[in-house]
Formats: structure tokens, sequence, C-alpha cells
């Protein structure tokens, strides 16, 4: 009789035990697909799976501009290139889980980045992916329209974002009271 309970307990926690590991297979975030950066025309390119949502958002002192891609991961431990032109420096690593950073650091740190100068597009591939193209507004390609979904508004990170609840009404926040603006 406790040889057969012994068994049976076995058997279940072993079944639990394929289960939990069935269940964190599936919630695993894809890999972030190829990218590069074309100096000449100063746009990053990058590949991610239709889920992928990249935002951007800007630093100062020094001036970069990071790209947070929420949905993708990478694997490749955090991996640095320098470049010549606007862009001097570009560092990739995962900085949460499912959450994939690029860092593009400017030539000039006192440099005054808007993110009206800065033209994030979409455009769908023969694969199923989407390639995203981030560029300057005085670059070439950002000029250029084709057939992409243009992102110019400011975003905030993640974050600092409430997750969104599917059916919920979004209510705009309350104005600040005046004595407490800067």
């Amino acid at each position: 009789m406790v040889t057969r309970l012994g068994r049976i307990l076995f058997v279940s926690i072993a079944a639990s035990c394929a289960l939990q590991r069935w269940a964190i297979a599936e919630t695993e975030f894809p890999v972030l697909g190829q990218w590069h950066f074309k100096s000449d025309v100063q746009t990053l390119e990058f590949q991610t799976v239709t889920t992928a949502e990249p935002s951007y958002f800007l630093l100062r002192e020094p001036s970069r501009v990071v790209i947070d891609i929420q949905g993708a991961r990478w694997d490749e431990g955090s991996v640095s290139q320098s470049y010549n032109g606007k862009i001097s420096q570009i560092r990739i690593a995962e900085f949460t889980e499912g959450v994939t950073r690029f860092v593009l650091e400017t030539s000039d740190p006192n440099e005054s980045l808007n993110t009206k100068n800065l033209k994030l597009r979409s455009f769908p591939t023969e694969s199923g992916e989407t390639l995203w193209k981030l560029s300057f507004g005085d670059s070439p390609v950002a000029q250029n329209n084709n057939d992409s979904t243009e992102n110019n508004a400011f975003q905030y990170p993640p974050a600092l974002l409430p997750p969104v609840i599917p059916g919920s009404v979004i209510v705009a926040p309350p104005p600040i009271p005046d004595n407490l603006r800067k």
C-alpha cells in the first residue's frame, strides 16, 4: 500500500514538473532577428516577429537614443560597436526578460536630440516578420516614405505605462495643478 502510494506521488510530481517545463517553454520570447546599422545614412534596421513592439525615448548627458523592443529576447550578451557619423556607438543587450534594448550614442555628447527628428518605420517582410528602420529626420531614408507605417509620437518606456487590459476604457490623466509645475 505504501509503495503504491509512493508510486502515485512520484508519477504526480513527474507530471507536474513536465507541465511546468512545457508552460515555461510556451512563454519564451522569440529571439530578435538580424540587425545592422547603415552608417552612411545613419539608420538602424532590425527585424522582429510581428508581435514585438519597439518604442524609443531620448536620454541626455551624453545624448543617446534608447530603443526598447518588447516581446523579443537577445541571447548574445552585451554587444557594442563603434561607428563614424552622428551615431558613434551602438550597444545592444537584453534589458529585462523579453525586452531587448538598443542604445545609440551620439558622437557629440552635448547634441540636443529631438523626437521630431527621429523616424521609426515598419515594413512587412515576405517571411511574415517586420523590418523596422529608425532614422534621423535629416537622413535620406527618413525622407523616403515607401510603404511603411510611421511612428512619430513620443513613446514612454514600457516600465512607465500601466498594462492595457482588453476591453478597458482609457481615461486621460488629470491635469497637473499650477503649483506643481516647474
